[in-house]
């Protein structure tokens, strides 16, 4: 009898130092996955805030044109006119006074209106489109679309207007 109950004891002991073995390593993998997270979260958030600011969808209504009226005799009654908007993204701007004074030496924007845009910009969450300028000239988009690739935040909106 205290041959047998030395066994089950030896066996209780086996049995406890084996859970504790698991345990230890659930515990050790558990602070290993926090003090990872605590890395990615807390000490690199700057540069995946960054990545996450690139890693959005433009989701843009896009409408159809409206078709053209003719009268009987073929004569153009209605029609639609290409234009050029010219749109400003604040988050995609790294500093948008800047961004807006070079646009003011390309195609000449009223100091009321930068201040207007910049008011907008304040007041609206940056991801949201801002509208600079409707109905562009030619000369005015050839220009801006040159120097594109230095207005970052900047896009052009082709919309149509009916004559």
């Amino acid at each position: 009898m205290a041959k047998k109950r030395k066994e089950i004891q030896e066996v209780a002991n086996q049995i406890s130092r084996r859970m504790l073995f698991v345990g230890g390593l659930q515990i050790s993998f558990g602070l290993i996955l926090i003090g990872r997270l605590y890395q990615l979260q807390i000490l690199h958030s700057d540069a995946y805030l960054k990545l996450s600011d690139k890693n959005q969808f433009d989701h843009r209504l896009v409408m159809a044109p409206r078709g053209r009226i003719l009268d009987s005799k073929n004569r153009l009654l209605a029609g639609n006119s290409e234009v050029f908007d010219l749109i400003v993204i604040p988050a995609r701007a790294q500093n948008l006074q800047k961004l807006l004074s070079n646009i003011d030496m390309i195609i000449g924007l009223s100091q009321e209106k930068i201040k207007d845009i910049i008011d907008i910009a304040k007041n609206q969450p940056d991801f949201l489109e801002i509208s600079i300028k409707s109905d562009l000239t030619q000369r005015e988009l050839s220009h801006l679309a040159i120097r594109s690739a230095i207005l970052e935040g900047v896009l052009f909106q082709k919309n149509f207007n009916r004559i």
